[in-house]
């Protein structure tokens, strides 16, 4: 998401932490940036932060070293469905390790570098704003026209399609419209949103509104 327009009020942070996560930040997933979410589990009764014990960090059943506990929150989101209410889009990635295999948990300030979350961290999530998503964001990489209202694909959980307006009266929830279209074409310089050399990529400015 190379373009946002965000109110940090319209910002879930530090509450949910993402049940999926990518393998390393160049693996894509449920565990994306730009991935519509539900709430998979909310109970204020748990303690804000939780000790888990995971090999992630190394040997955990040798005598002598202790545990190797990732402080992780409890409260959990996952990739929406059709039958969700979505409760917004995640704006950072969740995951283990960077391109070389490096865990993120030992380099903090890469992940905050290439807005990653390790994996437990709580993950920032867009109720209302306005962003840019690419094709990977809609089911089939298909973007729908301009002033196309979107709900969460009936296909692909996280995802979503485009959906006639019918003024105001819609049975399923509405989490935003794409406000206009465009396309990159890789040259010389590098360009996430184009894809593989002389390849193109599709991409949208969409307003999020998961209210």
């Amino acid at each position: 998401m190379a373009y946002r327009s965000i109110d940090e009020h319209e910002v879930i942070n530090g509450l949910f932490a993402s049940t999926a996560v990518n393998t390393d930040n160049l693996t894509s997933g449920d565990g994306d940036d730009g991935v519509f979410v539900k709430v998979s589990s909310g109970d204020l009764n748990q303690d804000p932060v939780e000790y888990v014990s995971n090999s992630h960090l190394g040997k955990t059943d040798y005598p002598d070293l202790g545990y190797n506990l990732i402080p992780t929150v409890p409260n959990k989101v996952a990739a929406a469905d059709s039958t969700s209410r979505a409760i917004g889009l995640t704006l950072a990635q969740t995951a283990l390790a960077d391109e070389n295999g490096e865990k993120f948990y030992y380099n903090p300030r890469k992940a905050d570098a290439n807005y990653v979350v390790p994996s437990g961290h709580a993950v920032p999530i867009l109720v209302r704003g306005r962003v840019t998503l690419t094709d990977a964001a809609f089911e089939g990489g298909t973007i729908p026209a301009p002033g196309t209202d979107l709900v969460i694909s009936a296909g692909t959980d996280g995802k979503v399609s485009g959906i006639a307006f019918s003024g105001g009266s819609q049975s399923t929830q509405v989490v935003g419209t794409v406000l206009a279209t465009g396309s990159r074409v890789a040259g010389k310089t590098a360009d996430r949103y184009a894809g593989a050399a002389g390849a193109t990529g599709d991409y949208a400015l969409v307003e999020i509104n998961c209210v």
